[in-house]
């Protein structure tokens, strides 16, 4: 019997000693995915940004039509148009 009531104590030890290396343990691992997420949410943001940017757009100088500027050539009347000049 003697033995049996060790093997409770050395159990019980045992465990009040890994249940808080455990808790420690989850912690650490879930604040290691918020610090991911939240870097995601980062470059994520970042990224819908820079697909927002408003491309500024002219009028064709032949055909009027909006053109992006800094085109070489009108997408609607297939005219070559020269760089720089209409900017």
């Amino acid at each position: 019997m003697k033995v049996i009531g060790w093997l409770i104590i050395i159990g019980g030890l045992w465990l009040a000693t890994m249940i808080p290396i455990a808790g420690l343990i989850v912690m650490g691992i879930g604040i290691l995915f918020t610090a991911t997420s939240k870097r995601n949410q980062y470059f994520n943001s970042k990224m819908k940004a820079e697909k927002k940017r408003v491309k500024l757009e002219i009028p064709c100088p032949y055909c009027r039509e909006p053109i992006l500027a800094g085109a070489t050539k009108c997408r609607h009347c297939m005219s070559e148009i020269e760089y720089g000049k209409y900017k």
